[in-house]
């Protein structure tokens, strides 16, 4: 849920209209709500790669075709964090010799660097932003829990710009580069939940 709670930081600043969100294809069957996304031109995947690859490409191409700024949204860590997940994602770490988390998912980097990739070749990537999301008391996980009015009490944002040119250029590069990023999520928000609860500056 956290690409909803993101759209009132990003209202405060005037982004919101050029806003476009990578998410999973169930939700555009949402009435009303679902078709305004479809509407609005967001990217709604399968999380399968082999099904995605073809469909993001083509969007991606039409955000740089029409010469617009964007703004999009993703996940790569695919899902949010549940025990289920989180298992998923330390037979992950095992396999590939990697830390497990406990506040974050591994994310996935295909995804990740293709969007850079074809951003970048087509002229319309300034720069990505990391952000880091924290939820000091309630954490709704599911539409449901809103719709019974578990909204959050509070949420707080930890927001990094990378300019473009900072990025790395080869695809096992950025690939690692990824990752480190969210090596760095996994103590940020260790530090904010074992801690006073706030990110520092």
């Amino acid at each position: 849920m956290d690409w909803m709670f993101l759209w009132s930081c990003l209202l405060r600043y005037s982004y919101l209209r050029l806003e476009k969100i990578c998410l999973k294809s169930s939700l555009k069957g949402i009435p009303g709500f679902g078709w305004a996304m479809q509407v609005a031109a967001f990217i709604f995947i399968q999380r399968k790669w082999e099904e995605d690859k073809h469909h993001f490409g083509n969007m991606l191409d039409y955000f740089c075709d029409i010469h617009e700024p964007l703004q999009l949204l993703i996940f790569p860590e695919g899902t949010d964090l549940t025990d289920e997940t989180k298992a998923r994602s330390d037979t992950f770490a095992e396999k590939n010799g990697l830390q497990k988390y406990e506040y974050v998912l591994h994310p996935r980097t295909t995804g990740f660097t293709f969007i850079v990739d074809r951003l970048r070749d087509g002229n319309n990537l300034d720069a990505v932003h990391d952000i880091t999301v924290a939820y000091p008391q309630n954490i709704p996980q599911t539409e449901k829990h809103l719709l019974c009015g578990n909204f959050p009490k509070e949420i707080h944002f930890h927001v990094c710009r990378h300019p473009v040119e900072s990025l790395p250029t080869s695809v096992e590069d950025l690939q690692l580069w990824c990752q480190k990023r969210w090596e760095e999520k996994e103590e940020r928000l260790r530090h904010f939940y074992e801690g006073k609860k706030y990110f520092d500056v």
